[in-house]
């Protein structure tokens, strides 16, 4: 196991900064002291080496929303999912210990640091998203599942039973998407149907999905779903990755009423965003579905709709390790970059053509 270069009780790390929304993202030197004279970790951090880590879309959308304002002159953090190898822990640590294989997120917007440097210093005390890898769970698979796992599982598990449940995840080809199909099942949905494009329909099938829907074509992705609904019964849960408008306004023809037990639950933001340039306004919800919700929140609609996002992730570490011991949990990769070309990596995730976790792996 590789010691850490910690020189006079300081550690100096690569890491990928930024300063706001017009700087470019660059590897840059920094420093960290040591919290102590005796001790360079605080009793409830763990030093960590990062072995991968992934990109997802909040790390753009921060980077590319960073006013010129915000903590001027302080270099920020990028990243927040990774995957490593605790080399060091404090006094008062319990949970882990030197050698043990850890996946988590660690993001916090605009913090100093992020998971695209070689080295982290953990308080795990505070940052909750952090476990043990599975036995058996390759390292670079680890590092992209705590984002889209945690947001889907949060979301999903609200709606409480699915045992024998029909089930519509839109957007079964994104990174949520793909962790909601593998969850559904998990949890015992009984009818699986997704949208997503050709392109992603074996991995849909083998993730879970019974029928795909071809998303491209608006009026025949809805026929295609209500067509679905008459035959298999409508649904009792709704799980929208993509902010697909496709059913706003229609509930009624494919989505069991809140008194029949359904439940409508979007990831936050906007259309689907193009991450070359993210705007402001790609975070706030389009007008159809802040009706949805506002109708909801009063009282006044038959549907329960609602908008979330990711908080604590609660039991999501728990769900990896039951799913992957069980062979129904596989995250797909689609390319690894070196470290040093953590660029090419952001450059292909706003291309938009990516099927899968892009990674940047550290030596």
């Amino acid at each position: 196991m590789t010691e850490a270069p910690i020189v006079n009780n300081t550690l100096t790390i690569d890491a990928v900064t930024y300063y706001n929304h017009s700087t470019p993202l660059q590897i840059a030197k920094r420093e960290i002291k040591g919290r102590s004279e005796s001790s360079f970790l605080a009793p409830t951090e763990i030093l960590v080496k990062t072995k991968y880590a992934a990109l997802n879309p909040v790390d753009v959308c921060l980077w590319q929303l960073c006013p010129k304002w915000l903590k001027r002159g302080q270099p920020k953090g990028f990243g927040g999912d990774f995957s490593g190898v605790v080399l060091q822990t404090g006094s008062e640590v319990k949970s882990f210990k030197a050698g043990d294989k850890i996946y988590g997120d660690i993001i916090s917007p605009y913090s100093p640091y992020g998971s695209f440097a070689n080295y982290q210093v953990i308080d795990v005390a505070k940052v909750t998203k952090v476990a043990k890898v599975p036995e058996g769970l390759p390292l670079e698979k680890a590092a992209g599942i705590v984002i889209p796992f945690a947001t889907a599982y949060e979301l999903i598990t609200r709606h409480k039973n699915l045992k024998g449940a029909n089930v519509l995840v839109l957007g079964g080809g994104t990174s949520v998407g793909m962790m909601g199909l593998q969850i559904v099942r998990h949890l015992g949905a009984e009818y699986i149907l997704t949208t997503c494009s050709s392109k992603s329909n074996a991995i849909a099938h083998d993730f879970g999905a019974h029928e795909t829907v071809d998303y491209h074509d608006k009026e025949a992705e809805y026929k295609q779903i209500v067509e679905a609904a008459k035959k298999h019964g409508k649904f009792d849960l709704i799980f929208d990755s993509c902010r697909d408008e496709v059913l706003v306004g229609r509930l009624k023809d494919v989505l069991k009423t809140k008194k029949e037990g359904g439940k409508y639950v979007q990831v936050l933001g906007s259309n689907t965003m193009t991450y070359g340039t993210v705007r402001y306004r790609d975070m706030i919800p389009t007008r159809g579905n802040l009706r949805e919700q506002i109708l909801t929140k009063l009282g006044l609609s038959n549907y329960d709709f609602s908008i979330g996002n990711l908080t604590d992730g609660a039991g999501y570490a728990k769900a990896v390790s039951d799913m992957w011991e069980k062979k129904q949990f596989n995250v797909i990769v689609d390319t690894i970059y070196k470290f040093e070309e953590f660029h090419k990596a952001v450059d292909k995730f706003q291309s938009g053509n990516v099927k899968g976790k892009l990674l940047v792996e550290f030596d």
